[in-house]
């Protein structure tokens, strides 16, 4: 049997799954960095051991670093070699599919595809579709399309009406509050807000909608309610030069693994905020909400860890972190109707996190 070496490159991990596809249910997972040997691949999935079991990964989220050869078909680190001259069309089932350069994630985004665009592909590569996209030659991954339907709006090129023309601009919210959407249209799933003043960093824009860098990834806005001016001194603007993800509660939802926190490491215990620091993050979002400042968890890790706030084992000492705004910690546990209560009122809470493991 053939083999590979592949290391993960997902800064949250990697799921490992049953099957070849997300529809297969979750065995494990592997950590950023985590180097592993494969043994085939399917639809864009590489097949490892798991704990003495069968499980695949998702091959865009890794980077091949010992090539697998397999009946002629070579794989290398800068996206499969493995090619299929075959041609066809395909629908997208994801609400927005970036358009990438060449056929791996390493490669520069484009444009983007919503839900339900079908467009015609040439080639396939590695588990990635060769397009032509405003007249240039695009990549999608295949896992996130379908075969499409006899009658589709199928055609050679996507620049069809609801082309994303690619671009990279700042804008301003200028209303109280704007909703963050998956795609370009009020009939796409909410998924945040961002607040009046916010510096928004746009990376696309189609039908009067502007696609920005959103959390650790990306969301449409309406341009109605932004400007291209930055809000004056007194007008409640935020300054910060990124967008930080609102839930429909008001509270920050920052990614336990954020590239710009995650790698730090959590008191004596050796391991870090991507490995082990999901209370700690969730009890950053919630005092954010209850005491009005705004700090990540970049921020509470340095408090704790200069205070002493953490065991031996990394989990987090509950009124140091309180006391980083001022709050008093009082131990108490309350019942399942107290926490609706809380939740009710709007008020976060963090829940079932117990003593060295939850």
């Amino acid at each position: 049997m053939a083999e590979g070496k592949a290391k993960v490159n997902a800064d949250i991990g990697l799921n490992v799954r049953s099957g070849a596809g997300t529809q297969y249910s979750r065995i494990g997972g592997l950590a950023n960095g985590t180097t592993v040997t494969y043994y085939g691949e399917q639809n864009g999935w590489l097949q490892i051991q798991y704990n003495g079991k069968t499980g695949y990964i998702c091959k865009q989220y890794t980077s091949i670093t010992q090539a697998a050869t397999t009946g002629g078909s070579t794989s290398t680190g800068g996206g499969s070699t493995s090619t299929s001259t075959s041609s066809g069309s395909v629908e997208v089932t994801c609400n927005v599919l970036n358009v990438r350069k060449g056929n791996s994630t390493s490669y520069g985004i484009i444009g983007t595809l919503s839900k339900g665009k079908v467009v015609s592909y040439s080639e396939e590569k590695g588990g990635w579709l060769k397009i032509s996209y405003n007249g240039q030659e695009g990549w999608i991954c295949k896992d996130y399309t379908k075969k499409a339907s006899s009658g589709g709006n199928a055609g050679g090129s996507s620049s069809g009406g609801s082309t994303t023309t690619t671009t990279t601009s700042t804008l301003y919210v200028n209303t109280a509050v704007l909703n963050v959407r998956t795609g370009p249209g009020t009939g796409n799933s909410k998924i945040g807000e961002v607040t009046n003043g916010t510096k928004l960093t746009v990376v696309g824009e189609q039908n009067g909608w502007a696609k920005i860098q959103f959390g650790s990834g990306y969301g449409w806005v309406s341009k109605s309610y932004t400007s291209a001016k930055a809000p004056s001194s007194g007008d409640g603007g935020s300054s910060s030069g990124s967008t930080t993800a609102v839930s429909t509660g008001g509270v920050p939802l920052y990614a336990q693994g954020d590239s710009k926190w995650g790698g730090e490491y959590m008191g004596r215990s050796g391991k870090t905020i991507r490995q082990i620091g999901c209370a700690m993050t969730s009890t950053t979002m919630a005092l954010n909400k209850t005491s009005g400042k705004s700090f990540t968890p970049k921020d509470m890790n340095t408090y704790l860890n200069k205070n002493g706030g953490y065991t031996a084992g990394g989990c987090i000492y509950w009124g140091t972190a309180a006391g980083y705004v001022g709050k008093n910690y009082t131990g108490k546990g309350y019942s399942q109707k107290t926490v609706d209560g809380e939740l009710n009122a709007g008020r976060p809470v963090v829940i079932s996190v117990r003593s060295e493991g939850h």
